[in-house]
């Protein structure tokens, strides 16, 4: 009898470490899968304070090993209104134990400061403390809807451009006045110097700056025009720099500024190579100095 009983109880022990064995692999087999998957899992608690983060996650966030425990997720939100209240909505209905759908957000790396976009999941986990985030890399995809949106805007310049084409072999004359214009235009068409071209109704204004722009380092870009007079004031900002869907009434989709259209990032000044579309605030106050100054000397020259 005790035999039986001491042969039960070592089999029972062996079933016990055996199944802690295999609990252990299975174990390690998820922390594996966990670590290795493509898409970045983040165990952080409602707050978004970090308490794990796989390979992946750590990539898309710029995050060292080190670093994961203890960051603050909506801290690399990107600074915009856009980004933050859509996390902020998210984060109301996780503290209330509610699942939303995914949101696309705009972060900004923590090791580099680049600015990265995710489409962000969270399940909130029922202790009502931590949640389960899944975020997906979507950066090229974004990058390529905005080259995109660009590219369209240009090619829509660029058909206007082809139906009124001109070229500096157009400006015909020899008039001493025509020659010296045109000496001009040779003289500053080479150089990034601004040029101011003034002249009366009908006197060829635009067709003197189509040949400084045929003729110097930008010819194989378009040449944005903008009718400033035409303009309303309340949308100068939107027309020069764009603006999101959204951004105001009849903002019904994302527009690409002039400024933008004609030019790709890496020719803008490093100041001002945030996105154009998101605007600076400034913008307004300079163009409308810009127009007095060029109305008081518009003035002048008139008296």
């Amino acid at each position: 009898m005790t035999f039986r009983i001491f042969a039960a109880r070592a089999a029972a022990e062996l079933e016990r470490l055996k199944m802690e064995v295999q609990l252990r692999q299975n174990e390690q087999l998820y922390r594996d899968l966990f670590d290795e998957a493509p898409i970045g899992y983040v165990y952080e608690d409602t707050e978004t304070r970090f308490v794990s983060a796989n390979r992946a996650a750590q990539k898309i966030l710029g995050l060292r090993p080190e670093e994961v425990v203890g960051t603050v997720g909506k801290t690399l939100v990107a600074p915009n209104a856009v980004a933050q209240n859509r996390l902020a909505q998210a984060l109301e209905g996780e503290q209330v134990g509610e699942e939303r759908p995914f949101i696309e957000l705009e972060l900004r790396r923590k090791s580099d400061g680049a600015p990265v976009w995710v489409q962000r999941f969270s399940r909130p986990e029922p202790d009502g403390k931590h949640t389960r985030t899944v975020i997906v890399d979507i950066t090229q995809k974004k990058l390529m809807e905005q080259e995109k949106a660009r590219l369209e805007q240009q090619n829509a310049y660029l058909r206007e451009e082809i139906k009124s084409s001109h070229n500096f072999d157009e400006i015909v004359g020899r008039s001493a006045a025509l020659v010296t214009v045109l000496e001009n235009v040779q003289r500053v068409a080479p150089t990034d110097a601004s040029v101011l071209v003034t002249g009366e109704t009908g006197t060829g204004k635009e067709l003197v700056a189509r040949a400084i722009h045929s003729t110097g380092v930008r010819k194989d870009k378009p040449l944005i025009k903008l009718n400033c007079a035409a303009l309303p004031a309340g949308l100068v900002e939107s027309e020069l720099f764009g603006h999101e869907r959204g951004a105001f009434s009849g903002a019904i989709a994302r527009r690409i500024g002039r400024f933008r259209a004609g030019a790709r990032r890496d020719d803008l000044p490093r100041r001002d190579r945030r996105d154009p579309a998101r605007g600076t605030g400034e913008a307004p106050a300079r163009l409308a100095g810009a127009r007095d100054r060029a109305r008081r000397r518009q003035r002048a020259d008139q008296g």
